[in-house]
């Protein structure tokens, strides 16, 4: 009986795990605005116009479908014609953030970029010339010093880590398995390191995890505390501290 319930149990967890939401045309008039709150951004990206749309359920009250903490739709047009898309049914935020946000600052020439937080599942989102959306694993992200290189943290309870090669249109390195959670990217001697948020302190050292470019893998060092002084902070992009964000809503926004 117990290995008959547990197959169940499997089969539902991997049933869950694999669905994909049921795209729902957006429709304002269903999105009254004395229950929901809703958030419309639009954004330029070489030929298309890139449609970012989230709805928000704020009284709970008047709605009988209360399961709605953010529903978000993402589309790519080009002549109003849909190029891609991609639609959350519902993101909920488990303790952190929810919802899709794009930085102010889009500075590399052949992607859009976004991240996508909530569902303890977050994603970078990246948008090419062509129109296409990729998602990876992610969240928060990082730019080399050349803005050749992507570093995404994985914005989960897994420790994970996405690398891309943004001149190759390619995936370096991928995994939700890395077991140390990174804290920060930084340049120094011709090397991209993290540091390791740990709990142990060691005196007058630091762990760090550097990414290897001929392997494409992390390499886990001790190094002294004045090394992380010498070195470059990499600037970090959709970086949320103590603050409200709320299905792609901000403090600030």
């Amino acid at each position: 009986m117990t290995r008959g319930l547990t197959f169940i149990f499997c089969f539902l967890t991997i049933s869950t795990f694999g669905q994909v939401d049921k795209y729902k045309v957006f429709n304002k008039s269903e999105y009254p605005t004395d229950k929901y709150s809703i958030k419309a951004d639009t954004f330029n990206f070489k030929n298309h116009k890139i449609e970012l749309i989230q709805v928000k359920l704020t009284d709970y009250k008047k709605s009988d479908n209360t399961s709605l903490s953010c529903r978000i739709w993402l589309i790519v047009k080009n002549n109003n014609e849909i190029v891609d898309k991609l639609f959350i049914n519902d993101c909920e935020a488990v303790g952190g953030c929810s919802g899709i946000y794009a930085s102010d600052e889009q500075t590399i020439e052949n992607y859009f970029i976004l991240s996508k937080f909530g569902d303890y599942d977050g994603k970078i989102i990246l948008i090419d010339t062509s129109g296409k959306i990729e998602t990876y694993l992610g969240g928060p992200y990082f730019l080399s010093v050349d803005s050749k290189y992507l570093f995404s943290t994985y914005d989960s309870d897994l420790a994970g880590l996405t690398v891309f090669d943004l001149s190759q249109n390619k995936v370096l390195f991928t995994s939700d398995s890395i077991r140390t959670y990174l804290a920060g990217f930084y340049f120094y001697d011709n090397k991209y390191f993290a540091v390791v948020s740990d709990d142990v302190k060691r005196q007058n050292e630091i762990d760090i995890m550097t990414f290897d470019f001929k392997s494409n893998s992390l390499i886990r060092s001790l190094v002294a505390e004045d090394y992380i002084s010498k070195a470059r902070p990499l600037k970090g992009f959709n970086i949320f501290t103590y603050a409200p964000c709320s299905c792609g809503q901000t403090k600030n926004k």
